[in-house]
């Protein structure tokens, strides 16, 4: 359960009363019963394989996302995601390197995805000596190399161990889909992300960060066996939840590692995890790529 939904289930509690399970089980409830363009996941009974949804244009799929579901996929995106990163010089110096991280449980137990070259950058910069990566801002703390389940050989994603005891200190939403591994999108469908470009951290303490969180929603513009590939469109853009559009050429390192979602339309709208991002940016040609999330096992390992 995330953050939010446990401030909903309190606030039902402190309004009637009722103990935490009860109220749980009636914010379980109104969720089930969302209206018709809802964000919310299709229960796993009704969920299809292929992403069979009614084919919209691509100019209703734009119109859709400039709706209210814009601002939710953004806040739904960013549930997800935790930074990963090192230090690379002094505490309270503020040099250090990051990406973006997530957490799926396919079946067989929880792991953690992020992008095969921050798994490298991390190995790399502390090779022949020890050293930790921190998730989040909670004291989750480990040496990524001891914690590798696999890194793609051709694929840029890697998968690492975490302890149950870890995500409950982060408070984790973790990805988890009824069948695995998940369908791909077809090209011209919503597809949304959020993660942690390094450009938006900031060292408000000598041991405090605040995290500055990147999110965007649009189209999947190509789709083959390598990669989905995300452009923006600024004919298109707009703002959401009231945040300033990034300006053109907007440098998005440390989104790697993030995951990418399809939203699926069927009498509701919901969403699947599809891509892990591992390049984007550019002035002419404004995009991020994915690696196909099919990739991924269920255990962890990965198909190259």
């Amino acid at each position: 359960m995330g953050t939010n939904q446990k401030k909903v289930v309190r606030a039902r509690m402190e309004k009637t009363g009722e103990t935490w399970q009860t109220a749980k089980r009636h914010v379980d409830a109104q969720k089930r019963a969302l209206p018709p363009f809802a964000v919310a996941p299709l229960p796993a009974a009704e969920q299809p394989r292929a992403m069979a949804s009614p084919r919209r244009t691509k100019e209703e799929a734009i119109a859709l996302a400039k709706g209210p579901l814009g601002g939710e996929v953004y806040r739904l995106s960013a549930s997800y995601i935790e930074p990963i990163f090192w230090l690379t010089g002094p505490v309270g110096t503020g040099l250090m390197r990051n990406g973006t991280t997530f957490f799926v449980d396919a079946g067989k137990g929880p792991f953690g995805v992020t992008a095969g070259h921050v798994f490298d950058g991390f190995r790399d910069y502390f090779e022949g000596r020890d050293g930790v990566c921190e998730v989040g801002m909670h004291g989750v703390k480990f040496d990524l190399r001891e914690r590798l389940i696999a890194r793609g050989r051709n694929v840029d994603i890697a998968t690492y161990r975490i302890e149950k005891a870890e995500l409950a200190r982060l408070d984790a939403t973790i990805v988890q889909e009824p069948s695995w591994p998940p369908a791909r999108p077809r090209e011209d469908r919503g597809v949304f992300y959020a993660g942690y470009p390094g450009r938006e951290r900031k060292l408000v303490g000598p041991r405090k960060i605040e995290w500055g969180v990147y999110g965007a929603s649009g189209m999947s513009t190509a789709v083959n066996e390598e990669s989905i590939v995300c452009q923006m469109e600024r004919e298109n853009a707009l703002q959401v939840l009231g945040l300033p559009l990034p300006e053109e050429g907007y440098d998005v390192g440390g989104l790697s590692g993030a995951p990418m979602f399809a939203s699926v339309e069927s009498n509701i709208v919901y969403w699947r995890l599809v891509g892990v991002i591992y390049s984007g940016g550019g002035v002419m040609f404004e995009h991020v790529r994915a690696a196909h999330a099919d990739r991924i096992r269920a255990d962890g390992a990965i198909v190259d």
